[in-house]
This record gives C-alpha cells, structure tokens and sequence, in this order.
C-alpha cells in the first residue's frame, strides 16, 4: 500500500522499534515480523505494548497507546480494522526540512536552502525524502556517523514531544494515517503519516510567518506545531545529540542556532548553546 499524496509506504518501521533490542524489549521485538508492514494483522497484537522506556513521567497527556487517525480524525482502517499503536513521548529529527505535507503532495517541492536569508531551490522529489532531508531521520534513512559533517556533538538527533500536544508512536509510520493537534492555535492543524514519528526544527519550504519569514520552531515554540518538538518542562525540554548526550535546550534559544543544530552537514558554526 502507498499513500499516493505522500508516497509513504510498508513496511513503515520508526526507528525506536530498531531500537528494542537496545532497551532490554528482545522479547517484544522477536515478536514482530519486520518482513511484514507495521501495520499488518500479523504485528497488530503486541504494538499496543506500553513501554516506558518511550514515556516521559512529567507529560501531563496521555501514556497509554491511542488509535491512529485518517485526516478527517476518524480511526484509520486498514483490511476492516482499526490501529492501536503504544505511545512515545519523544521523537526523530528529521532536521529543518519537513517531507510530509505540502512538498510530499507534489514531485517537485520548494526547499530552504540558506536559513539566514530564506532562499528556496525547486528540487525534484519523485517520492525519494533524502532530496529534501537534511537531518539524521527520514523514510528509508541510512544515515551513517561519516554522514554527520557538522559533528555529532552539534547534531540534534532525538528530543520531546508532549502527548498533550499530539499523538506519537514508537511503532512506525502508516500510509494514510494523520497526527491531529489536541488543542489548536492560529498556526497548527493536522500533518501527515511520517508526524507518527518524526518532527522538524524548520525552515521548511512554503512554511512562512505572518512576516514572510521562513519559521524556525525550537522546543515549545508557540506555532504548536504536531511536527515540532515540544516538552512541558519549565523553560524547555530535553534532546539526545548525535554523540548519545542529552542535553536541557532552553525554549528561548536562538532561532538560527536551532536551525543549525537540526541539520547534520550544512556546515554551519555552532557556537554554545
């Protein structure tokens, strides 16, 4: 099956899934059949698995596994039946680009390329992300540590996104299906599949402020957006950077710093943050 809008396809697998057998869940992830879609009848009887490992004790949302949605909201189907996925409270940067709304309808799409001054290129896309990607996480990624130009110490690759806001899942992504907002703000509204997983630091081709100007949405940034991260501790919220270190980024950081740490070779000059 392949989502004719966003070329999302089976099998669909996140990249905490590869992770379990990291995090002491071997069983579980025995239980699954990666040959399969993540959304095969086959897979469906242990991905509602509450794990932990992916829930954050401070979000005041939800921690239990939730049904995906369509875009209209409903429960998505799929051979007659609904999905229930197991929650995560954190997620993948897919760096400052994002590939699943409006660049993921087209086989063209506009990309920032100079975050200072906000020029676009129109790349051709044709359903390959890594086109557009420029973070550690995308659909069918293999990003290698070489591939990490900017330095693994300066490269955002995990961090939080609250349930309050909206749904995420350490299952994987499925063709269709739809990340809703659970509260509403003049800039956000529901985004596509690869949001089950995925969140971007922006700028993002055809994503401009009330000014014109590209946004750049740190943690807890007021867009709200269900593709950004979002954390409800005081002042900011927690990222895992390439080297395997966590840091606490204050909500108040520079934009452009942000923007840098999302992308992993722009060869951008990270200074402290």
């Amino acid at each position: 099956m392949v989502d004719q809008n966003t070329w999302d396809a089976g099998p669909g697998w996140s990249w905490a899934t590869m992770l379990l057998p990291f995090l002491d869940q071997g069983p579980l992830y025995s239980q699954l059949d990666l040959n399969q879609s993540c959304y095969s009848p086959t897979n469906l009887p242990v991905e509602s698995t509450k794990l932990p490992v992916f829930l954050c004790p401070s979000t005041s949302g939800s921690h239990d596994s939730f049904l995906v949605r369509n875009e209209a909201g409903q429960p998505l189907q799929i051979n007659g039946s609904g999905l229930e996925f197991g929650r995560s409270h954190y997620v993948a940067s897919h760096g400052q680009e994002s590939c699943w709304g409006e660049c993921g309808a087209s086989r063209t799409g506009e990309v920032f390329t100079n975050i200072y001054d906000g020029t676009t290129q129109v790349v051709q896309i044709h359903g390959d992300v890594s086109k557009v990607a420029d973070g550690p996480f995308y659909r069918n990624s293999r990003t290698r540590f070489r591939d990490v130009t900017d330095g693994t110490t300066n490269t955002i690759f995990l961090g939080e996104h609250s349930s309050r806001l909206s749904d995420k899942t350490w299952v994987g992504v499925v063709p269709g299906a739809f990340t809703h907002p659970q509260f509403t703000s003049p800039e956000n509204g529901p985004d596509a599949a690869a949001t089950l997983v995925l969140v971007h630091g922006g700028p993002s081709g055809g994503e401009l402020d009330i000014t014109g100007f590209p946004i750049i949405h740190p943690v807890n940034f007021p867009t709200f957006h269900v593709g950004q991260m979002y954390s409800e501790h005081f002042g900011g919220g927690h990222v895992t950077l390439g080297d395997g270190s966590v840091r606490f980024i204050s909500e108040n950081i520079d934009l452009f710093t942000w923007a840098e740490l999302s992308s992993i070779s722009e060869g951008e000059i990270v200074g402290e943050f």
